[in-house]
């Protein structure tokens, strides 16, 4: 390990001391271990295949080891626990014997010396162009480029099922060195490139275009390999970060061979080495977290290379300097952080101090206003101040170094920098003015020296570790410039490491803002900012301009002196200034200023209106530079070019209007106040991230504790009120400027304010950003204000007004209060046109029908809709086009879904879904959104649970495309709708993930007041709970929300708070406390009749039907049949004669009454009816409750003591099961086992009985984990069994204890039938052990729990207790007593099945007639196996 550095260092000196024509090709391995064990890389993990959940999360993880098959020996291993180790090719081995080239090659560079970087290369033909690796294709637009696994959008059903392909990757191919002319690639045999087929760079041979020398195939590889896909901060593991460490450092060192070996200075290639191991820093930085491991060796490593690249530097320019390369950068990190806590104090002060905004009006007092303008522009000159300082600080160096040109000259700021809005962590754009007096034959001299002063500068400002990787431009990586030859693809790599803050402006060739500037591109030449004042102010000529484009000489407008001669910047200040006041050779009666000003302002308006800034903005993820600041400052700027302002800062521009009395002093505040309040979010939103990164959020609350700087969440500025003020300027200013620009007039009137005084539009607010209270408040004033106006009434405002109340209600779950104001703006709606068919009325018709539909009332809502929906038709030019049209149909269908019309709901879904097709395509929307999901709820209803949560995705992937990052209610209920197929597929564990974060989401969405959303996702986090049998947090969730259902309902009736009673009933019934049970079930049925009146209504039957469950549990029978009964008589009103799973679900109760009646009969055909219903319902495919039915029917076989076709239908049951749940385990399925070993149990088989009883425990300790399950408890007790007829009494003891004991556990020691009958199984065995005294014992007590949980009614399971006490008495010799228990047995018997012959009654008469033998009463003992034999014929 020690010797690692040593031979690293001997790899790279062997390489860089090689000349060109000599060079071989090297693969350096790195590998990484820990503790020392040595010779040993980690392994990457192998490829998962991802969860369904985890598919749609953004978290694909993508482990693809690098392959060295290419590039290494097979027989080499590596030797040295870290360390770079040099591989030599044939090729090298060859060069060995020909020394006398490396001499020649040598002789020759000396002779022919250096030659200095000749900057950016000039304009060439079309046929050099191509020989030199310039490409004709358009340039990219964005510096980060886009995740290149992406694919272009496609329609949603193609999305659904699409999937991704691979490309081949290309194999090594050793280079030949450039020993010409500079630029120029001869044609040898080297590179003429003998490939395979597959290899990318075969194409760049037959175009005849030949890769630079920064585009070698080992080069291009690295780029491969570090773009195989997109390497996103959530997803970097330890071999990740690692392997792409070493992949920096391998580029990087490729970029130091190319320095020092290019015969001129190349300054690009320094810049790129440094920026490329300063990455591989930054990975170093983020894998220390990781590990917990300093790396000090690696990291080291990379700042010697450093080090030695700036003196490698230093030393071609013949210079050298005495502070080390970190030293320097660690005195300028330091200065950058002073800077940084000042600006970060100071904006926090100003905000919370300053910014004050009245939430209610949204407004701020003059006062505050003022002192924001003062306090926030004293902090602008500040900051300025000082990064000018810090620029200077760190010129000063360079040319302490470099030593000073010998001209005049200055630096100068561009950009933010010189109009005072830089952040701290703000890129410098800049460039260079010289004086040429006197200096014509030296200028290409002095543009030499500027261009190394230039690359050193930038070296310094890349080792701060703040630039991103695409901002370099290398061509294997980010190919901006069209190096790459022929077909080879670009990379497109995305740096999500490196935390963009101060650096250079981009080498793009739409940004390159630095004196250094671009190199030639398809349509421009090549450009560099280091010019004469007279050459610098020709971009400001129309000509000049209209071929470059405005954006550069709007930047090149206005500049800030950082170092040097102040004269020479005034005298460029000047130039321009005479430029801008020419007339315009466009419009003659403009100056240049003035045109383009108009110009500008034109262009930016028309951006401005592709995304204009609405209320409904700030519901998404919010882009601080496109969406707020930019338009805001930007006109003001238009400004200082059409009134020819002196100033540059945005605020001091308006101050200068103000003073020659363009703008008034009330509407100069307004404005300035707007300009405050966006850079000054910018400044707050750059220091929380401590980077430049953009986007937040006002929706979201911030988090309790601080989030990485790097997470992919956006920032919450939710306590940012300012932006209430900006945005009641920036409206009207904008809507002014529109004006402005369109009149013919030059002459433009300027408002004496530009402030929105509209209430709705602050409602919107409001509302948009989930201010309840606020935004209810501002649209009532709205209302008051028309209704009390002086003038008469306009009722199409009071409309829009009412309907915007009643969209607010509904949306916070006041469906009664919307449903008033929205029928107010109906009836006003209906006034305004006369009755006649019109737009706004088929709105408030369609909203209407949404009310409806919360409340319950699905018929009403199919009315409206339908009646909405035919105005719409009516209206529109084309059905296939008309969103209207397609929402409507969307609220139609959902309302059809309620009424179990799932084929006509799909019909319709299917049409509403072609128009937003057509109108869409595959962009995001939110009303498609919602309907690719309603079509989830029907195939989920259908059970074609795959299909249902492909569309649950597809419609989450759409939400996210639109609100990213940014918590939003539809998301929030799309990962409900995800969790509720996981729970219907079993997988309880993804179901409980998915309904937390759906909670965790809407708390974001909400905070911390009281919401239906939020209590709806405690209620179905308690549903999984109780489905995994833990029900003391599923009674504990339950009581919550219906605690949150009272705080948003109050004391009104509602559905939800129904539904929550029932729930409670529901765990109550689930622990065995029947009589709450039966006290929650009865609450929930007479809201839910208050709710819904006398019509018929599911939820009323739902509730009958778990009464009548409480009713069978208490073995009262009756009441159980009649409410069973009215069940299934409300459920054919509702859904009339069509099939439906609720009118099957309801024959499958009374079918199981009529089981426990004994009737088996009846039962049979019931169960029969509802398997025949269900499979109308369902058709074909597999559904769980097809696989119920089979099993019911299953046990009525096993009663009627028909085993063999018991066992086909639990058989059957079982197979429907597994196609319904897959692979996975599932309660349902180790229901069908348990029944089969049963069956195999009954018929003697108890080998098989033991084989299933033990899979069956298995499988349910699969499902319901460790934690103690009724179920777990139920297999316990049936192994037990088994182990009793196997006569292994020892076993059957101690699974029957450990059920009793995890019963115990489970339903917390309270009374509960499953506890009576473990302590009836106990007994048993005691007695079989002939341990009387116990066995009397443990049935005494199963009596007396059995009668505390059914109370006085008669129980089949009181029944059995008295039966078992009774043969106890018997063994004991006690006939007396034991013919006391069977006789009191025998009556409650007959009282439970009517009085009819059962099963249950013959083995009581049976028992009777031996203790009457016993006690020698042949008479009554005759008697009662009489009456036996009689009942067991009929029963035949």
């Amino acid at each position: 390990m020690g010797n690692s550095l040593q031979q690293w260092r001997a790899a790279i000196g062997t390489f860089s001391n090689r000349t060109s024509s000599n060079r071989c090709t090297l693969k350096f391995t790195r590998c990484w271990s820990r503790n020392g064990t040595s010779g040993k890389s980690i392994n990457p993990p192998l490829n998962k295949s991802q969860s369904l959940g985890a598919s749609q999360t953004g978290k694909h993880k993508h482990h693809d080891e690098l392959d060295n098959s290419d590039h290494e020996p097979p027989t080499e291993k590596s030797v040295w626990n870290r360390g770079w180790i040099k591989r030599l090719t044939m090729r090298e081995v060859g060069l060995k014997i020909a020394p006398t080239l490396l001499v020649i090659s040598l002789i020759a560079l000396m002779i022919g010396g250096v030659e200095l970087n000749p900057g950016p290369r000039p304009d060439k033909p079309i046929d050099e162009q191509i020989a030199k690796g310039q490409s004709q294709t358009p340039e990219p637009t964005d510096v980060q480029q886009s995740n290149p696994s992406h694919t272009i959008d496609k329609p949603i059903d193609e999305q659904i099922a699409k999937g991704q392909s691979q490309t081949p990757e290309p194999t090594d191919v050793q280079q030949s060195n450039p020993s010409h002319t500079i630029g120029e690639i001869p044609e040898t045999e080297d590179s003429k490139l003998k490939v395979e087929e597959d290899n990318p760079f075969e194409n760049a041979v037959k175009s005849n275009k030949f890769p630079s020398v920064e585009c070698t195939q080992r080069m291009y590889k690295i780029g491969q390999e570090l773009c195989r896909k997109d390497w996103k901060t959530a997803d970097m593991d330890e071999t990740e970060l690692e392997k792409q460490i070493d992949l920096f450092l391998e580029l990087a060192v490729e970029y130091k061979r190319l320095f020092k070996e290019t015969t001129h200075i190349e300054g690009w290639y320094f810049a790129r080495s440094a920026g490329l191991l300063n990455a591989a820093l930054n990975c170093i930085e983020r894998l220390k977290k990781l590990k917990e491991d300093p790396l000090t060796e690696i990291e080291k490593d990379c700042n010697e290379i450093l080090q030695e690249l700036e003196t490698t530097f230093l030393k071609r320019v013949k210079k050298q300097t005495d502070i080390p390369t970190a030293k320097a950068t660690l005195k300028y990190q330091e200065e950058l952080k002073q800077l940084r806590q000042y600006s970060d104090y100071t904006i926090n002060s100003i905000v919370k101090d300053d910014m004050i905004v009245n939430l209610e009006t949204v407004e701020m007092t003059v006062e505050d206003e003022e002192r924001t303008i003062k306090n926030s522009r004293a902090f602008y000159n500040e900051l300025t101040n000082k990064l000018v300082s810090f620029y200077k600080l760190l010129i000063d160096d360079c040319l302490n170094v470099l030593g000073t040109p010998n001209c005049r000259f200055c630096f100068v700021g561009l950009g933010s920098l010189a109009r005072q809005e830089a952040t701290a962590y703000s890129d410098l754009e800049s460039a260079i003015i010289f004086d040429d007096t006197d200096k014509s034959l030296e200028i290409n001299q002095l543009k030499t020296e500027f261009r190394l002063i230039v690359h050193y500068l930038h070296f310094k400002i890349l080792n701060l570790g703040e630039t991103v990787i695409p901002s370099l431009s290398i061509p294997v990586l980010n190919d901006f410039n069209k190096e790459l030859a022929g077909e080879l693809s670009e990379n497109k790599f995305f740096d999500s490491i490196s935390p963009q803050g101060l650096c250079f402006d981009g080498n793009m060739p739409w940004a390159s803002k630095t004196p250094i500037g671009r190199s030639t591109t398809q349509n421009k030449p090549a450009r560099e900012l280091i010019m004469t004042p007279d050459e610098m102010s020709e971009y400001q000529k129309e000509d000049v301009c209209l071929k470059e484009g405005y954006h550069l000489s709007d930047v090149l407008m206005t500049t800030i002196l950082i170092y040097g001669d102040r004269d020479v910047h005034d005298r460029y200040k000047s130039k321009l200034g005479d430029i801008l006041k020419s007339p315009s050779g466009q419009f003659p009666d403009e100056s240049v200023g003035v045109a383009r000003a108009t110009e500008t302002l034109k262009d930016d308006l028309k951006k401005y209106a592709e995304n204009p800034l609405t209320p409904e903005t700030f519901s998404k993820q919010v882009h601080v530079k496109k969406d707020i600041y930019r338009f805001a400052t930007i006109s003001v700027n238009s400004l200082k070019l059409k009134y020819d302002c002196v100033a540059q800062s945005p605020l001091d521009v308006l101050d200068e209007l103000c003073d020659r009395k363009i703008l008034k002093e009330r509407a100069k505040m307004d404005l300035q106040v707007m300009v405050c309040s966006c850079i000054n979010l910018r400044h707050l939103t750059y220091n929380k991230y401590t980077r430049q990164k953009e986007f937040v959020s006002f929706i979201s609350r911030p988090p309790e504790q601080e989030s990485s700087t790097d997470s992919k969440e956006s920032l919450s500025v939710r306590d940012y009120s300012a932006i209430y003020r900006f945005f009641m300027t920036f409206i009207p200013w904008a809507e002014f400027l529109k004006s402005a620009i369109n009149s013919k007039t030059g002459d433009w009137k300027f408002l004496p304010r530009y402030i929105e005084s509209s209430e709705r539009t602050k409602g919107m607010l409001h509302k948009e950003m989930n201010f309840f209270e606020n935004a209810l408040l501002a649209f009532k004033k709205e209302e008051a204000q028309i209704m009390n106006s002086d003038h008469e009434v306009d009722q199409e405002p009071l409309a829009e007004i009412q309907a915007s109340i009643g969209s607010l209600y509904k949306t916070n779950s006041m469906y009664q209060d919307a449903l008033t104001y929205y029928t107010k703006a109906l009836d006003l709606e209906m006034c305004i046109h006369n009755d006649q068919y019109h737009l706004h009325v088929a709105t408030v018709l369609d909203n209407i029908g949404e009310i409806y539909w919360s409340i319950g009332n699905y018929e009403n809502a199919i009315k409206y809709h339908q009646v909405a929906l035919k105005i719409f038709k009516t209206l529109c030019e084309s059905d296939l086009f008309d969103c209207n049209v397609a929402k409507s149909l969307l609220n139609l269908g959902l309302a059809h879904i309620r009424l179990g019309h799932d084929t006509v709901a799909l019909s319709i879904f299917e049409e509403s879904k072609l128009i937003y097709e057509n109108v869409f395509g595959a962009k995001a929307n939110r009303d498609y959104a919602e309907l690719l999901e309603d079509i989830g709820i029907v195939f989920s209803a259908q059970n074609d649970l795959k299909l249902a949560s492909s569309y649950y995705f597809a419609s989450y992937s759409m939400r996210r495309k639109i609100w990213i990052h940014v918590p939003h209610a539809d998301i929030a209920t799309s990962l409900s709708n995800i969790a509720d197929v996981y729970s219907q597929q079993g997988d309880l564990s993804n179901a409980m993930s998915y309904h937390n974060d759906a909670l965790a989401m809407r708390r974001q969405v909400y905070g911390d007041k009281p919401h239906a959303d939020i209590a709806a996702s405690m209620s179905n986090i308690g549903s999984v709970y109780y489905q995994q049998g833990d029900l003391t947090n599923a009674m504990s969730y339950a009581i919550d929300d219906l605690a949150m259902y009272g705080q948003v309902y109050g004391d009104k009736p509602h559905a939800d708070i129904a539904t929550s009673l029932s729930n409670i009933g529901s765990v109550y019934y689930r622990q065995g406390d029947l009589s709450n049970a039966m006290s929650y079930h009865n609450d929930a049925l007479a809201m839910r009749r208050q709710v819904y009146g006398d019509k018929p209504h599911a939820d009323i039957a739902t509730s009958m039907n778990n009464i009548g469950s409480v009713y069978s549990h208490q073995g009262d029978l009756t009441n159980a049949m009649s409410y069973y009964n009215d069940a299934l008589v409300m459920r054919r009103r509702v859904y009339g004669d069509k099939p439906h799973a609720h009118i099957a679900t309801s024959m499958n109760e009374i079918g199981v009454v009529y089981s426990h009646q004994g009737d088996l009969s009846n039962a049979m055909s019931y169960h029969n009816d509802a398997l025949a219903m269900r499979r109308q319902v369902y058709g074909d495919k597999p559904h769980a409750d097809i696989a119920t039915s089979m099993n019911n029917i299953g046990v009525v076989y096993s009663q009627q003591g028909d085993l063999t076709n018991a066992l086909s239908y639990y058989n059957d049951a079982l197979a429907m099961w597994r196609q319904v749940y897959g692979d996975k385990p599932h309660a349902n399925i180790a229901t069908s086992m348990d029944n089969i070993g049963n069956v195999y149990y009954e018929q003697g088989d108890l080998t098989n009985a033991m084989s299933y009883a033990t899979d069956t425990l298995a499988m349910r300790r699969q499902v319901f984990g460790d934690k103690p399950h009724a179920h777990i408890a139920t297999s316990l007790n049936n192994i037990g069994h088994v182990y009793y007829q196997q006569g292994d009494l020892t076993n059957a003891m101690s699974y029957h204890t450990d059920a009793l004991t995890m019963r115990r556990q489970v339903y917390e020691d309270k009374p509960h039938a499953d506890i009576a009958k473990s302590m009836n199984e106990i007994a048993v065995v005691y007695s079989k052990q002939g341990d009387l005294t116990n066995a009397m014992s443990y049935h005494n007590d199963a009596l007396t729990m059995r009668r505390q949980v059914y109370g006085d009614k008669p129980h089949a399971d009181i029944a059995t207790s008295l039966y078992e006490i009774g043969v106890v008495y018997s063994k004991k010799g006690d006939f007396n007593n034991a013919l006391q228990y069977f006789t009191e047995c025998l009556k409650m018997e007959r009282l439970l099945y009517n009085n009819k012959p059962h099963n249950d009654i013959t083995l009581t008469l049976d028992e009777i007639a031996n203790v009457y033998f016993k006690q020698g009463d042949i008479v009554n003992c005759r008697k009662y196996f009489k009456e036996s034999r009689e009942m067991k014929e009929k029963l035949k």
